[in-house]
């Protein structure tokens, strides 16, 4: 099998100009002006000055705050507020802290777009992934937690450490690998529970085995690579001890989240149109108003947030266009596919009613088309 063929230069320039203009495009309503988001956006502000006062003050980071939820704010770390002092020094903690947010999730696609580009040369599907891990409605819908947009842009680099870990070993790839998922863990407890399931998952498909068809049963091999995995999962321990024992002795006042508000946010984090994919600064808010599903008790506006769908039809929509031009079958074959995937994820992720529901009344079908349509397709 022969080399890939080196990616252009000229990729590497676009996705850094295409991801820097989206992350002004989508954070300069509140970053130029003189608001913040909403949620829980103030108390990481709160936290992050607090942090920075100290450290001026007293040369250390707090290890405790008594009037922020009795102290539980420290529960997971400093980690997102030393990262943003040199910010919250130079400028007033409010601005430092929606800066920090833009730094992060431009890192975050740009890491993922890095991630696509080593693992399969393709620096377009890099640009149109990084954008929707960075930008896409769930991180939107995060843009007030300061924790999870850290953990987005750790989440690529952790991934080429595990992979590289795993196909060559060393004991400093083991250590960024065990510090990696340390800094994951004390910034956010949740988002850290990906970091063991991409490990597995790496060492299970084991794609850097190419040369041996079967690793596993090669005991040399798996015993490598269980050590090399104990190893950083030793140095992971050693640096994440203190949180570990404060989430087992602080387990008593957590519990799942009830069914109903789960399924309040599943419907929240779906696309409920297709055309909100165009919705930018809710030039189509009266119109959706009119157009929303039975049940749908959600708010009739969706801002901005909800116009990632717009670059992946732009995708499938260039590579028709350019295969009907070129009269290159390739291009139309995979646009075609592209936008069948498009449509079916789209189906899946609404159910089958709701998504014809949501067509069929936009093109005006009667109700007894829906029906008969609905009830064939069951």
């Amino acid at each position: 099998m022969g080399e890939r063929a080196e990616v252009d230069g000229r990729w590497h320039a676009a996705a850094v100009a295409c991801l820097a203009l989206a992350t002004l495009w989508n954070g300069w309503d509140w970053l130029a002006a003189a608001r913040m988001p909403a949620g829980d956006f103030p108390g990481y502000v709160a936290s992050v000055e607090r942090v920075r006062d100290a450290v001026l003050a007293h040369g250390v980071v707090p290890r405790w705050c008594v009037e922020c939820y009795g102290g539980a704010s420290t529960f997971t770390g400093h980690l997102k507020e030393i990262l943003v002092l040199p910010l919250a020094v130079a400028f007033d903690p409010v601005f430092a802290t929606k800066l920090a947010f833009l730094i992060l999730k431009f890192l975050a696609g740009l890491g993922l777009y890095g991630l696509i580009v080593g693992a399969f040369r393709a620096p377009a599907a890099g640009i149109v992934a990084g954008y929707a891990l960075a930008f896409g409605a769930v991180a939107n819908h995060q843009l007030e937690h300061l924790d999870a947009a850290l953990a987005t842009a750790l989440l690529p680099p952790t991934v080429w450490v595990a992979k590289a870990f795993l196909q060559r070993g060393g004991a400093g790839l083991g250590v960024a690998l065990g510090v990696l998922a340390a800094c994951q863990l004390v910034n956010n407890w949740v988002l850290s529970l990906s970091v063991p399931l991409l490990v597995a998952a790496l060492i299970g498909f084991a794609p850097w085995r190419r040369d041996h068809p079967h690793p596993w049963r090669d005991h040399g091999v798996a015993r490598s690579q269980i050590a090399r995995v104990a190893g950083a999962l030793a140095v992971f321990a050693a640096l994440a001890a203190s949180t570990l024992a404060w989430t087992a002795a602080d387990a008593g006042h957590h519990r799942l989240v009830p069914e109903e508000s789960a399924a309040r946010q599943r419907m929240i984090y779906i696309e409920r149109s297709p055309f909100l994919f165009v919705n930018r600064a809710n030039a189509l808010a009266p119109w959706l108003a009119e157009h929303q599903p039975p049940g749908f008790d959600l708010p009739r506006s969706d801002g901005g947030r909800r116009y990632l769908g717009v670059v992946a039809i732009a995708v499938i929509a260039f590579g028709l266009a350019f295969g009907v031009r070129r009269g290159d079958a390739r291009w139309r074959r995979w646009a075609g596919v592209a936008a069948t995937l498009f449509g079916v994820q789209y189906w899946l992720s609404l159910g089958p009613r709701t998504w014809w529901w949501e067509v069929g009344t936009s093109l005006h079908f009667s109700a007894a088309t829906l029906d008969a349509v609905h009830f064939a397709s069951i």
